[in-house]
């Protein structure tokens, strides 16, 4: 018998309507500390976000180079451009690491 009120509460409850709050509400309770993660959070969020392009601008760039200088000594300056892309995944990984500490 009891196992059948658990039942029937389990159904009514889930036949409530869902209580929605404003974003708002949400925010109304952050604090200085809060408004300064959801900041960094954000800017971690957008460098993740660009960092598909970027190394696909970047790799593009470097492959273009060794078609164009395969015969000359400036082919030394060109691969020199990895430097970019080493840089550029240093940062891709601060970003999204920063990304998932604060969002995740």
């Amino acid at each position: 018998m009891s196992e059948e009120k658990l039942l029937d509460k389990a159904v009514d409850s889930a036949n409530e309507p869902e209580n929605r709050v404003s974003y708002y509400k949400i925010f109304s309770f952050a604090d200085s500390w809060d408004y300064l993660l959801i900041f960094t959070g954000t800017i971690g969020a957008v460098g993740n976000g660009i960092s598909l392009p970027l190394m696909t601008i970047i790799f593009g760039t470097l492959v273009n180079s060794f078609g164009e200088f395969g015969n000359t000594k400036d082919v030394v300056h060109e691969v020199s451009k990895v430097e970019y892309l080493c840089i550029s995944a240093v940062c891709i990984f601060g970003s999204v690491v920063l990304r998932y500490f604060i969002f995740a």
